[in-house]
């Protein structure tokens, strides 16, 4: 009988750059690894077809010797085996590398950084709509509201929906805010490029991870 074991896994020291190639490379087959693990979908054509059951056609058996016929057998078993259990080592693998560099990314203070850079990009967005609208029309409360007043009074205009620019906010403030915002942005990105680069964690990978990655 086959034994459903997971391989042994091997430790690495590795950058967290590279930790970060090895769960791309991983996540590409995530999805199909799943797959790979629901039973129910890989049913081909009949409700016998589970688990424990093996699709065979004649005109594949070239041969009479019981044996032989054995060993096609039992080769079969073992590519559905190492099929599952692959797709379960590679899954479990994607889980420790995000675990791994989720725990690195709070102890060195990464994770502030990102939520940072995250967050203000909505700000940083809205400051630079303004900044671009600024100045367009030169126009202040005092002079808006005599030409309201004016067009109030005329016949033809006092029924029409009337449409300003006026500039409310302080573009010096905004510019200033805008400009620490994106230096504090600059400087986070930096030491986050810095400290992948440098920092190393010991991640552990089973055979089916290793093979995949070439490690």
């Amino acid at each position: 009988m086959i034994k459903l074991e997971l391989s042994q896994k091997k430790e690495f020291e590795v950058t967290i750059n590279k930790a970060h190639k090895l769960l791309s490379l991983l996540q590409k087959l995530e999805n199909s690894k799943k797959t790979d693990l629901d039973i129910k979908k890989n049913i081909s054509y009949d409700d016998n077809n589970t688990i424990n059951t093996f699709a065979m056609n004649y005109a594949t058996i070239i041969t009479n010797n019981e044996e032989e016929i054995e060993a096609f057998i039992q080769n079969e078993a073992d590519n559905k085996v190492l099929k599952y259990m692959s797709a379960v080592e590679i899954l479990e693998d994607i889980k420790d590398l995000k675990e791994s560099i989720f725990l690195f990314n709070i102890i060195s203070g990464v994770s502030k950084k990102l939520s940072y850079i995250e967050k203000k990009k909505h700000l940083v967005k809205l400051y630079e709509e303004l900044l671009k609208q600024a100045n367009i029309l030169d126009a202040n409360r005092t002079l808006i509201a005599s030409k309201i007043v004016k067009l109030k009074d005329s016949e033809f205009e006092k029924n029409e929906d009337f449409q300003f620019s006026y500039q409310y906010w302080d573009n010096e403030f905004v510019k200033n805010e805008l400009k620490n915002i994106k230096s504090t942005l600059l400087e986070y990105e930096d030491d986050i490029l810095s400290l992948n680069a440098i920092s190393k964690i010991k991640i552990g990978l089973y055979e089916s991870s290793i093979d995949l990655a070439g490690l």
